[in-house]
């Protein structure tokens, strides 16, 4: 597997609406290269109702090739 692909439009963080317990999105990447694997590295962030950081976590997809 090469170097990590940086694709900017994915940097920027999404936030559920207020007292909503679940949230769900979807994010497209384009421009692969065909017969190259690639993975997906997501970050998560817990915040309580004033705002403030209570947890983050990291996790990481197992790898798919490109067709």
């Amino acid at each position: 597997m090469g170097p990590p692909a940086r694709r900017p439009r994915l940097d920027r963080w999404e936030r559920p609406e207020r007292r909503r317990s679940g949230f769900v999105f979807t994010k497209r990447v384009d421009a692969l290269e065909a017969g190259e694997r690639y993975m997906v590295r997501v970050r998560f962030r817990w915040y309580d109702s004033d705002g403030d950081l209570q947890r983050r976590a990291t996790r990481r997809s197992a790898s798919c090739l490109i067709d």
